[in-house]
């Protein structure tokens, strides 16, 4: 068998085994309605500190906040607002206990 052709027999099976999935899926969910609900997102935390202290939340070229996210597996975004001297610190992760440490 030549490499042409090996390459054309898996693509092969790679559609063939696509399509039996759909169909799976489709007799799987036949009958079956999307819940009336929306699915809870990722827990988050939101805080609001003053600009003037977001220097220590961030530390030296952002090692607390890299830190966090490491120790913690969480995501730490920052929404500053100018106007009126506030800044927005969202924390979410997979665990509601990982987002309140």
């Amino acid at each position: 068998e030549s490499r042409k052709q090996q390459i054309q027999r898996r693509r092969q099976e790679r559609e063939v085994e696509a399509q039996e999935n759909e169909r799976f899926v489709s007799s799987v969910t036949n009958g079956v309605e999307a819940p009336p609900f929306e699915l809870p997102a990722e827990p988050e935390q939101r805080l609001t500190v003053p600009t003037q202290c977001l220097g220590m939340v961030i530390g030296k070229k952002g090692e607390h906040l890299k830190s966090l996210e490491q120790k913690y597996k969480v995501s730490v975004k920052l929404d500053t607002d100018e106007t009126a001297g506030l800044c927005t610190i969202c924390v979410s992760g997979k665990s509601s206990k990982s987002v309140a440490a």
